[in-house]
């Protein structure tokens, strides 16, 4: 029967293994997003480099994180189902380390989101006293970013849709920013306002992967507690096992007499004299 140390590494690997797929989804499905929306919009360079930066640091992060953790969950349920065994002990500890390190980045990467989150909520109901305060060349880009995609998908104070209308309403860049359009009809109104919805649509994408990469690190840190835990209970058993056979040893000898010596390995129950 499993111990209580074995069924915590089953459980926190099995939640290990499914928040890394989780996140390594969700990473990816922002990921494409993003490249579609900055291969479709007809951006100027500059603007465009800084939004891709902005827009990839974070899901690269979380996505190498997920990916780790796919790999440390069935590390972790394998060096569980083994532990008694000497190579799943070295795995168990090099298991801890490289927990340790997901622990770290996860919430590096879990930090980054909610900060770009944080910052494009900022971007979205900036006033004209709070523009100082921002990195004015990442400022300035993303605002130059926002204004070339507003150009591309709205004309005349309506959204552009259908072949033909606009520079750009009709891409696929454009069809991505449903949410927006949706959440705010009057987005098409002025620049000002497209920035306020491009930005607020944008921070509420980031914002529940930086959430997920937060729990991920929390769950990270109980996987190293757990593996410490497993690691102390086998050289637990292992001095237990050692204990009982010399009190077998000993036992043996007392029923043999003087000139026992211990049987050989695979002797066990024959007595031997010297």
């Amino acid at each position: 029967m499993p111990s209580k140390s074995q069924c915590t590494m089953y459980l926190v690997n099995g939640a290990m293994l499914t928040l890394g797929i989780v996140l390594t989804v969700v990473s990816g499905l922002i990921l494409t997003h993003h490249a579609d929306l900055l291969n479709n919009i007809p951006a100027s360079d500059k603007a465009n480099d800084v939004a891709s930066a902005v827009f990839r640091a974070g899901p690269i992060i979380a996505a190498f994180t997920g990916s780790a953790l796919i790999i440390l969950g069935l590390l972790g349920c394998l060096a569980a189902s083994n532990y008694g065994k000497g190579w799943a002990k070295c795995l168990l500890c090099l298991y801890s380390l490289l927990s340790l390190s997901v622990f770290v980045l996860a919430l590096v990467a879990g930090a980054l989101e909610l900060h770009l989150s944080g910052q494009l909520a900022r971007y979205s109901s900036a006033g004209s006293g709070d523009v100082h305060t921002f990195d004015q060349d990442v400022y300035k880009a993303m605002t130059r970013f926002a204004n070339d995609t507003f150009h591309a998908c709205c004309h005349d104070g309506n959204r552009t849709t259908g072949s033909g209308s606009g520079s750009g309403g009709d891409s696929k860049g454009c069809e991505l920013l449903d949410d927006v359009f949706t959440a705010h009809p009057d987005a098409c109104d002025n620049e000002a306002d497209f920035q306020s919805a491009f930005f607020s649509f944008l921070s509420k994408k980031l914002k529940p992967l930086g959430v997920v990469s937060i729990v991920t690190g929390v769950v990270s840190f109980f996987v190293v507690v757990a593996s410490c835990c497993l690691l102390w209970r086998s050289k637990k058993d292992d001095k237990a096992d050692a204990a009982a056979r010399q009190r077998l040893i000993d036992a043996e000898a007392g029923r043999a007499g003087p000139g026992y010596a211990p049987p050989a390995a695979g002797q066990r129950g024959q007595v031997r004299y010297t």
